[in-house]
């Protein structure tokens, strides 16, 4: 596995809101042309697979390039119209996913590192109920709390487990 970043990214509330203007001008801009299809006919209108798509392609391919072999019944402007309609709409498909990959992998360190500091703090918060008995200052509630999260199907405390704290001294030959 890579290193860690030294610096995390960071996403603030400020830059969060910027995003989330920009993403309610797409999202106003695409509205008038949302359609929300019942399952049937998703199940019905879904079903031009990838050998369907290839043949759309290659009429397109033939209508660019030969069109006097088109059918002269088909309103061809039309065709044109929907064809780039489609190629839009795949476009910005595409975006909406690279943006997706594009967040997924800070967001995946992020969380490694959050649930490093949670699992430290539950270590701490074990260490003090158990210590102290920490009744009174809530720690052996907090604690009760978050074991649960900790625990293996057999009871035992798996918070240790995948520890990448590194040892001090170096192992036995």
């Amino acid at each position: 596995m890579a290193q860690l970043p030294v610096n995390l990214p960071e996403l603030t509330d400020a830059e969060l809101a910027t995003l989330r203007t920009s993403f309610n001008a797409i999202k106003t801009l695409l509205a008038p042309k949302f359609i929300n299809l019942e399952p049937k006919d998703r199940q019905k209108y879904g079903s031009v697979n990838e050998k369907s798509k290839l043949v759309i392609n290659k009429v397109k391919d033939y209508r660019d390039n030969m069109p006097a072999l088109s059918n002269a019944d088909i309103n061809w402007v039309n065709f044109q119209k929907n064809y780039t309609t489609r190629r839009n709409f795949m476009m910005v498909i595409d975006m909406i996913n690279e943006t997706n990959e594009l967040c997924n992998d800070p967001r995946t360190l992020v969380d490694y590192v959050l649930f490093g500091q949670a699992r430290q703090d539950y270590k701490w918060t074990k260490y003090k109920a158990e210590d102290d008995g920490g009744g009174s200052s809530g720690y052996e509630a907090k604690y009760n709390e978050l074991k649960q999260f900790f625990l293996n199907d057999k009871g035992e405390d798996i918070s240790n487990e995948d520890d990448d704290e590194t040892e001090t001294t170096p192992p036995a030959n």
